[in-house]
């Protein structure tokens, strides 16, 4: 591979993640020296071929083991390490055999545990194009519950609420909404809605539902009464095991994945200091 396809190539993946800075999803790499942050936390493919999170005391410990590194998700759920001048695979978080499908790193700055988790594979979609087909229980370690996290733009953990006060979420590219207004929840990609519910809503109560998502991944619409007017349910009709979702604006369509498989959290060997 010559040089110039190499920059080349490294100029593309840094547009394919530019707009992402809190999650990595299936088939999308970070180019040597990009990082998902938020705040002071920091995971970041450095230069020196080494994977840290700052904030969080996790790195590979590949260190000089390659140059100019990417970090990858793959389909089956591995964050892949590889070198960016040979292809070499350098590091990978796991050899598990997980399903293929969608799934995503989601950045979790909780202060003083803040980690990485891969969820998945996803479960459900606005678009009505997904389709997961695994059939019974979706293999994966319940780990530890999901840390006290703050509301961010982009995602909803299980546990976490939109009421119509706050009741809008957006992808980080800035291009798609998934608000919840009046009662009804859409999602719009620019000014074209994609997705929408509607159910109908006493006079007078219009304003007093919000949006859950709870621990099976069911994202739930309910009256001021707590009565579900809406619920989703997985496209395979499988009920989800008990753990922590998170459903993810992405650009067109909203995803809910599955329960973490791996995260930095569990697997740090290494104290590394603040950025």
């Amino acid at each position: 591979m010559g040089m110039a396809l190499v920059v080349a190539l490294a100029v593309a993946l840094a547009s394919t993640v530019a707009g992402q800075q809190n999650v990595l999803l299936s088939g999308n790499t970070l180019a040597n020296e990009e990082s998902l942050s938020y705040g002071s936390v920091k995971f970041i493919m450095q230069n020196d071929c080494n994977l840290v999170l700052y904030g969080g005391g996790f790195q590979s410990n590949t260190a000089s083991n390659g140059k100019k590194c990417t970090l990858t998700l793959n389909n089956n759920g591995h964050l892949i390490i590889n070198d960016g001048l040979t292809g070499r695979v350098v590091w990978r978080n796991s050899n598990a055999q997980n399903p293929v499908g969608r799934y995503a790193a989601v950045l979790r700055p909780a202060p003083g545990t803040a980690d990485v988790a891969i969820y998945g594979p996803a479960i459900w979609s606005t678009n009505d194009e997904f389709s997961y087909q695994e059939s019974g229980v979706v293999p994966h370690k319940l780990g530890r519950e999901t840390p006290n996290l703050p509301r961010m733009q982009n995602l909803l953990f299980s546990g976490q609420t939109l009421y119509g006060t706050d009741g809008m979420l957006s992808s980080n590219d800035g291009s798609t909404t998934f608000e919840l207004s009046k009662c009804q929840l859409s999602l719009s990609l620019g000014n074209e809605v994609k997705w929408k519910v509607a159910p109908t809503v006493e006079n007078g109560k219009e304003n007093y539902c919000h949006v859950r998502l709870d621990h099976r991944g069911h994202l739930s619409l309910l009256n001021d009464d707590n009565v579900v007017l809406f619920r989703s349910i997985p496209t395979n009709g499988v009920e989800p095991p008990i753990g922590d979702y998170v459903l993810i604006v992405e650009k067109g369509a909203g995803y809910i994945y599955g329960p973490p498989i791996w995260n930095t959290y569990d697997n740090r060997r290494y104290k590394v200091a603040s950025a």
